[in-house]
C-alpha cells in the first residue's frame, strides 16, 4: 500500500436553470437546478502516502492552503478512520470561482481516492453523508449524473434528461485582461427569491430545448449582466451564432452555449474573442 497511487477525475458541471426561491431563516436559499456533468472537463487529483500531509496545486500556489475542500475532504475521513498522512497533488483545469463546481469536484474525487487507497470499503450512501459535511454542491459530484439539486442543493433527485451527441462551449468572460470570478456570498446578498413559478422539472417535460431560454432561467444571470453589460452582448452573439441555450453556470462567472454541432464561425467570432476565452469545448 505504501507505494500504492490513486489517481481519481474531478468533473466539471453546469446549471440547467438555476431559481432561488427563498431565503431561510438561518441565511441560506432554497433553490432548485438541473445538475448536469462535462465529464471529459475535469480536474486530477493524485494520491499517496507519504511521511507528512501536504497539497500540491502546480501553477496555483494561492489554492496550496487549509481552507482548500481537498484539505477538508482527508480531514474528514482522517479523523473517521485515523488515516495516515498523504501526498496529494491537485491538478486544475476547471477555474475556481466560475461556478462550474471545481472546488466541490476536487473535494469529492478526493473522497474517494482515499476510500481506493485505504479499502475503506465506502459506498455511495455513506460517500454521501461525508459529501454533504464539504458543501451544497458536493452530493452531486458522488454520483455525476443529470439530477436535480433542491432545497440547499444537497437535496437530489434523477431526472430523464440526455444532452448526448449535443455540443458545448464554455467560456470565461474577462475585463481587463483578466478572468472574472464571482463571489457567491455577494451574488446572494443581490438575489430576489420567488418560489411562485413552474417547477422545473415541469419546464423539462413540457418545453423543447429551444424555448429553455425563456423558461428555464438561472436568477443569477440578469445580476451578472447588470454588472457587466458587455456580457449581455456576448450572449446576444451566441444566440446569433446558432446556440440552442446559453446560460450562466452556478452564480457565475462560466458561461456556456449548447449548439447542435460544432460551431467554427464562433471560433473566429471577434466579439467572443474580446470578452472571453474558451475554456472547454467539445461533445456532451
Amino acid at each position: 500500500m505504501k507505494d500504492k497511487i490513486i489517481i481519481e477525475k474531478a468533473p466539471a458541471k453546469i446549471n440547467l436553470g438555476l431559481f432561488v426561491l427563498k431565503k431561510r431563516d438561518n441565511g441560506y436559499h432554497d433553490i432548485s437546478t438541473i445538475m448536469y456533468p462535462i465529464n471529459d472537463f475535469y480536474d486530477i487529483i493524485t494520491i499517496s502516502i507519504s511521511e507528512t500531509l501536504s497539497l500540491t496545486v502546480p501553477n496555483h500556489i494561492e489554492l496550496e492552503n487549509e481552507d482548500n475542500l481537498v484539505f477538508k475532504a482527508y480531514n474528514l475521513l482522517k479523523n473517521k478512520f485515523n488515516l495516515p498522512p498523504v501526498k496529494i497533488v491537485l491538478e486544475k483545469n476547471i477555474p475556481y470561482q466560475a461556478g462550474l463546481g471545481g472546488g466541490s469536484s476536487d473535494a469529492v474525487a478526493t473522497l474517494k481516492a482515499l476510500n481506493k487507497l485505504f479499502n475503506l470499503g465506502l459506498d455511495a450512501n455513506e460517500l454521501l453523508k461525508f459529501s454533504i459535511k464539504l458543501g451544497s454542491d458536493c452530493p452531486f459530484f458522488v454520483y455525476a449524473n443529470p439530477l436535480i439539486a433542491e432545497k440547499q442543493g444537497d437535496i437530489l433527485t434523477t431526472i430523464n434528461l440526455s444532452l448526448e451527441n449535443k455540443y458545448i462551449y464554455i467560456f470565461l468572460p474577462y475585463l481587463n485582461d483578466k478572468p472574472i470570478q464571482v463571489s457567491t456570498t455577494e451574488a446572494y446578498s443581490q438575489i430576489k427569491p420567488n418560489e411562485f413559478r413552474e417547477d422545473i422539472k415541469t419546464i423539462i417535460k413540457n418545453y423543447p430545448m429551444v424555448q429553455w431560454k425563456y423558461q428555464l432561467k438561472n436568477d443569477f444571470l440578469e445580476i451578472f449582466i447588470n454588472k457587466y453589460p458587455f456580457l449581455y452582448e456576448l450572449i446576444e452573439k451566441l444566440y446569433e451564432l446558432g446556440a440552442i441555450y446559453v446560460n450562466l453556470s452556478g452564480s457565475g462567472s462560466a458561461i456556456f452555449a449548447i449548439f447542435d454541432n460544432k460551431n467554427k464561425k464562433l471560433e473566429y467570432s471577434s466579439i467572443i474573442n474580446k470578452y472571453c476565452k474558451v475554456i472547454y469545448k467539445g461533445y456532451l
